[in-house]
């Protein structure tokens, strides 16, 4: 009688310490979604340097257990974006946070516009310099890709070797001139946008442009700049 006393209090206790154990856990609840919106399933969240993981449903949603503090989420899929959000709580609740935007690779690198439900390779132009009286005039060869809104969204990926920010937007003038340096009544003119990092080798940039021929190029064009390629596209009315 004794011995089975004993037991019982063993069992009790484990079922305490496990009650216990559990009443530490809190939820943090979320959707995923794609770079258009769209709920993204299959994706793996964890909880970083715990056991904890969960994986979206077919509407996007996850419900995955944290302990209170800085709690680091990771989200990742295959051909996906990978990120890291984090949130920091002092007490055990259930609570929701704002959906997580996982953008797809593209196929190629490149500068792409980001349309309704797909993206659209930018195309690519050469540009070469000549003299002209004083003047080093900077001539595109190739026809831009139309865009018929002035609000753009582009994503820039880069497969092979860590994406560099610093790409120029540059206005175009007609018959494919750049601008020169020099006297010239064309000037080169540089437009301003915004860039933000998503990972390593791909980012977004955001403008509101005129309607208007425009070319991307990577850094700034001076006397010692023969020849280059860059994005080139036109903004409609």
């Amino acid at each position: 009688m004794i011995k089975r006393s004993g037991f019982c209090v063993l069992v009790f206790s484990f079922f305490i310490c496990l009650t216990g154990y559990s009443a530490g856990l809190g939820t943090i609840s979320g959707r995923v979604i794609n770079g258009f919106g769209d709920a993204l399933d299959a994706v793996a969240i964890k909880v970083i340097d715990t056991e904890y993981e969960a994986t979206s449903d077919s509407n996007g949603d996850y419900n995955i257990s944290y302990r209170p503090g800085i709690t680091k989420l990771s989200f990742s899929k295959s051909g996906y974006t990978r990120r890291v959000i984090a949130v920091n709580t002092s007490e055990v609740t259930d609570m929701g946070v704002k959906p997580v935007n996982l953008w797809k690779y593209p196929t190629k690198g490149g500068m792409y516009i980001i349309r309704e439900k797909h993206y659209e390779l930018i195309n690519k132009s050469s540009f070469l310099a000549e003299k002209v009286g004083g003047d080093l005039r900077f001539i595109l060869n190739d026809e831009p890709t139309i865009i018929n809104k002035r609000e753009l969204a582009i994503l820039d990926y880069e497969q092979k070797v860590p994406l560099v920010p610093g790409k120029t937007l540059y206005k175009v003038y007609d018959d494919n001139m750049l601008g020169s340096l020099g006297a010239s009544e064309f000037p080169l003119t540089t437009k301003d946008d915004r860039y933000i990092k998503i990972s390593n080798n791909i980012g977004l940039r955001l403008a509101t442009l005129e309607p208007g021929r425009y070319f991307y190029y990577t850094g700034f064009m001076n006397n010692r700049t023969r020849m280059g390629e860059g994005a080139y596209f036109e903004v409609k009315p």
